[in-house]
């Protein structure tokens, strides 16, 4: 996930690294500093009305003291209209905080700023390449058919478990070993 912090300092470089990625990222990061000044603004007024809360608390045992008790009562009725504005700000903090949450969620990772612009595997940069690579024959399975065809990796039981493409590994498989013995 993208951090709000470097989506403020450098938002033209998060939209161009999404770039990267085939994104147009614009959008994505214009609505999360949107949600982001949506709840900055509902923790300052949350703060205010905290602070005005804490003054007039003070204010309370200072007239307490002073033997005031009816300015001091007239000072606690205002305590239960802050305290229960304080609440409903809470609230409003909460929702904000999840819908960014859950906005900043949907922005993929950004790739390093080293890594090249490319619509398709061509457009792309060997960057190291070592050993020759072997050419297989037309019969040539890949690692994942193989997997299943010795019985030790299960595709479509990683999807149910996972709800991807991630295998289940189940050691060596039966078949192998029948196949070696």
């Amino acid at each position: 996930m993208l951090e709000l912090p470097f989506l403020r300092a450098q938002r033209e470089e998060a939209e161009e690294r999404l770039a990267k990625r085939n994104i147009d990222a614009k959008a994505l990061v214009g609505r999360a500093l949107e949600l982001d000044e949506q709840r900055r603004s509902v923790q300052g007024d949350l703060d205010a009305r905290q602070a005005e809360l804490n003054a007039l608390s003070r204010t309370i045992g200072d007239l307490m003291k002073a033997g005031n008790k009816e300015e001091a009562e007239q000072a606690k009725v205002r305590t239960v209209a802050i305290k229960t504005a304080i609440q409903e700000l809470g609230d409003r903090m909460e929702t904000a905080e999840k819908a960014l949450h859950d906005h900043l969620c949907s922005i993929p990772n950004a790739p390093s700023a080293k890594v090249p612009a490319g619509r398709t595997p061509e457009e792309n940069i060997v960057v190291v390449q070592e050993g020759v690579i072997p050419e297989l024959g037309p019969d040539a399975k890949p690692h994942w058919e193989l997997g299943e065809e010795y019985g030790f990796l299960h595709m479509d039981l990683g999807v149910k478990v996972t709800g991807a493409g991630f295998p289940v590994y189940s050691g060596p498989g039966a078949k192998l070993q029948r196949s070696l013995g």
